[in-house]
């Protein structure tokens, strides 16, 4: 059977790009498994975990996004054959990944305040603010793993981001079921568990 070049092209343009879509869907993914591995605990744990989740996941979409373009820039270093000039935009990406978790740590304080302006109950907003506290200390790995996944993309290795997306997922899960229900001999965190196994996942990702 003869492959259609339209076809061909298609496959040609996916193959690279869905590493990337893949690794991109990690924080969604951890999120999700946060919440989904929590669930037990009750419906007041799984609105911290998944409302808290998607707060923290608004806040490094910007971070995120700026980092995005240094793709596009190492890309073009590499068409004109300049690629030792490149590592400056991976650096360019930690600077801001650097700045965007300092900005999150002078935020932690006013969690709460914020939550209190919400319709939760006092529960849900204790929860919620000790899981988001946590998962913050893990946005400049999380803005760090997109700049470096970004430089690698430019330089046409497409790969190494989806491998440290699925590492932090990996990670994820099992500290999920380790410090959500206290297994192993780790003490039993519930909530706050899953944010620190989201938080210590993401830095895996990003060490790798």
């Amino acid at each position: 059977m003869m492959i259609r070049p339209a076809a061909l092209l298609a496959c040609l343009l996916l193959a690279p790009a869905m590493p990337m879509v893949l690794a991109r869907a990690t924080q969604a993914v951890i999120s999700f498994a946060d919440a989904y591995q929590a669930k037990h605990l009750g419906p007041d744990a799984l609105v911290a975990t998944a409302t808290g989740g998607l707060n923290v996941f608004g806040l490094v979409i910007l971070p995120m996004g700026l980092v995005f373009i240094v793709q596009s820039f190492v890309a073009q270093l590499v068409g004109k054959g300049d690629r030792d000039a490149t590592p400056r935009f991976a650096w360019y990406g930690l600077v801001v990944a650097a700045v965007a978790g300092v900005v999150a740590l002078a935020a932690l304080p006013l969690i709460e305040p914020l939550l209190g302006l919400t319709d939760f109950t006092p529960p849900v907003q204790e929860m919620m603010g000790g899981y988001m506290a946590i998962r913050l200390t893990s946005v400049a790995a999380i803005v760090g793993m997109e700049a470096l996944g970004n430089w690698y993309g430019g330089l046409g290795n497409t790969y190494m981001q989806m491998v440290a997306g699925i590492i932090a997922m990996v990670v994820n899960v099992f500290l999920n079921w380790v410090l959500i229900g206290g297994h192993l001999g780790a003490p039993t965190m519930g909530v706050e568990g899953a944010a620190l196994a989201s938080s210590l996942a993401s830095w895996a990702g990003f060490a790798f």
